[in-house]
C-alpha cells in the first residue's frame, strides 16, 4: 500500500456485503483516530480520472494545536490569588484572643461574622458569578477576582479607630466573599483554556489545593501579631492594635502585587488553543442550567 493510503478491510460481519474493498467513501473529509491522534482522511479528486493516484490521502492535524510553557504562569498566579483569597478570609480567626484585646467591643460574635459573610455570599451568589465568569472570560474574571481583594485589603488600612475598623472589616468580609464565588469555580476554567486533556486534572487540584492551603497559611498571622498578657495594659493593646495595622498592610501589599501581575501580563487564552475541546465554543451557562434540570427530571 502506498504511502498516505488507508485501506478499509471488512470484518467477518461485512463478509455477506456486496460492497467491494477497498470502498470509496462517499466524503470529502472524514477525522478517525490513528495511534490516539486524530488524522484527516481527504478524498483526492484526481483519483477519479487518474487510477495510478490514491483515492484518499491523509493529513495529521497535530499543528492546529499546541500547548504553551505560559499556562504554568497562568496557574501560579491564579493558585496565588485563590491562596489570598482564603488567607484574609479568615484573618481574624488565629488571632481572636489579640484582636479581643486591641478592641474591646469586639466579642466572639464579632470576630465569628467576619468568615461567616463567605458561606451567605457564596449560597447565595455562586449561580450568578459563575454566569459572570463565563461572561467576563477567564483574564476579566481573574481580574475582577484580584480587584475585590485589592479594595477589600486596602479598605481595613484606613483607619485603626475601633468602630470604622469594625465596619471596614465587614465590608472587606463581603468584598472577599464575592471573590471566593469565582475562585472556588475557576480552576476549570483555567484547566480547560490553557492546558492539554491529559493535564487538566492536575492543573484543577492545584488551583482548588491552593484555597485550600490559605485555610492553613492564615494561621501565620499570629507571627505578627503577638498574643496578650493575662492582664492587658493600655499601652499593650496599642501594640497589639499596631500589630494588626501591620498585618493589614501586608494583606494589602501581597493583593496589590498580584493585581500589578495580572495588569500586567495574564493572557485570557493562548494564541493557539492546546485542544481541540479548548477551541470549541462553550455552551450558554443558563442553557446549561436548563440541561441539566431537564435531564435530572427525566
Amino acid at each position: 500500500m502506498e504511502r498516505g493510503e488507508v485501506q478499509f478491510i471488512p470484518d467477518m460481519a461485512d463478509a455477506s456485503s456486496k460492497l467491494s474493498y477497498p470502498a470509496v467513501l462517499d466524503v470529502n473529509i472524514l477525522n478517525i483516530n490513528v495511534a490516539d491522534k486524530v488524522v484527516t482522511v481527504i478524498k483526492n479528486p484526481v483519483a477519479e480520472t487518474d487510477p495510478n493516484s490514491p483515492s484518499i490521502t491523509t493529513a495529521p492535524q497535530d499543528e492546529a494545536y499546541q500547548t504553551y510553557s505560559t499556562r504554568f504562569w497562568i496557574l501560579a498566579v491564579f493558585s496565588l490569588i485563590a491562596f489570598l483569597q482564603t488567607v484574609v478570609w479568615g484573618t481574624f480567626g488565629p488571632i481572636s484572643e489579640s484582636a479581643l484585646v486591641a478592641f474591646p467591643s469586639w466579642t466572639e460574635a464579632t470576630i465569628a461574622a467576619f468568615p461567616n459573610w463567605g458561606p451567605i455570599i457564596v449560597v447565595l451568589f455562586t449561580i450568578p458569578m459563575m454566569w459572570l465568569t463565563q461572561k467576563l472570560g477567564l483574564r476579566l474574571a481573574v481580574l475582577t477576582c484580584a480587584i475585590l481583594l485589592t479594595i477589600g485589603t486596602v479598605i481595613r488600612c484606613f483607619s485603626s479607630q475601633e468602630t470604622p475598623f469594625t465596619v471596614l472589616c465587614h465590608i472587606s468580609s463581603i468584598l472577599f466573599a464575592f471573590a471566593a464565588c469565582m475562585t472556588l469555580s475557576l480552576p476549570a476554567m483555567v484547566a480547560a483554556t490553557w492546558f492539554p486533556p491529559n493535564e487538566r486534572i492536575t492543573a484543577t487540584a492545584v488551583g482548588a489545593l491552593m484555597c485550600q492551603l490559605g485555610g492553613a497559611a492564615m494561621y501565620m498571622g499570629a507571627l505578627v501579631v503577638r498574643s496578650p498578657s493575662k492582664i492587658p495594659t493600655n499601652e499593650e493593646r496599642a501594640e497589639i492594635r499596631s500589630d494588626i495595622m501591620i498585618l493589614m498592610y501586608i494583606h494589602f501589599g501581597a493583593a496589590a502585587l498580584l493585581l500589578l501581575i495580572v495588569i500586567v501580563y495574564f493572557p485570557a487564552k493562548p494564541p493557539t488553543p492546546p485542544s481541540a475541546s479548548s477551541a470549541t465554543e462553550k455552551i450558554d451557562f443558563f442553557s446549561g442550567i436548563k440541561g441539566i434540570l431537564k435531564y435530572s427530571i427525566h
